[in-house]
């Protein structure tokens, strides 16, 4: 993950007005638009690709979070 993704998932997972369930909901939509994307390699596939990132990693820093 790159450090802009980085940064932009350890912002999400502090900021608790947005819950675990709208973040899934988000990843869904990222996933429906890299599979509507297919095989081309467009700046909005890659945008999609770095936003699904980021909000599985701000899911990632808050299952570590709520396990100390």
């Amino acid at each position: 993950m790159s450090m802009e993704n980085e940064a932009a998932a350890q912002a999400l997972a502090l900021d608790r007005s947005v819950s675990d369930a709208e973040i899934n909901i988000a990843i869904s939509h990222a996933q429906n638009a890299i599979e509507a994307a297919g095989e081309t390699q467009s700046p909005g596939l890659r945008r999609a690709i770095q936003v699904k990132d980021a909000l599985e990693g701000a899911l990632r820093i808050r299952g570590r979070a709520n396990h100390r």
